[in-house]
């Protein structure tokens, strides 16, 4: 089954801004030091399941660089990236047919 535009940015979102909660809430956890791998590992997670869902976007370039340092990962920078790849995108109607005369 295909998911529609508006699915797919809204699933993309919840990833986004579950996996910064995490983050964030759990400063001990995802910390830098013993317990770094965690935190790698959900960012590879979440950037994998990000471009599955929206594609590749340069605003995932940066989240990533942030994620990769210790204390600035603390910014909810996935969400942010993920507000900056959907934005101004709008499904195309389905009922619409284009038609293109040459």
């Amino acid at each position: 089954m295909k998911m529609s535009d508006s699915t797919r940015h809204k699933v993309a979102l919840a990833v986004a801004m579950s996996a910064d909660f995490l983050q964030i809430s759990l400063i001990p956890i995802f910390g830098p030091g013993v317990f770094s791998p965690f935190n790698d590992a959900l960012d590879l997670v979440v950037g994998g399941t990000l471009w599955a869902l929206l594609g590749w976007h340069y605003s995932f370039l940066p989240a990533i660089v942030a994620e990769s340092i210790p204390g600035l990962d603390l910014v909810p920078t996935w969400t942010v990236a993920t507000f900056l790849a959907i934005k101004g995108k709008k499904s195309a109607p389905a009922d619409k047919a284009v038609v293109i005369d040459v």
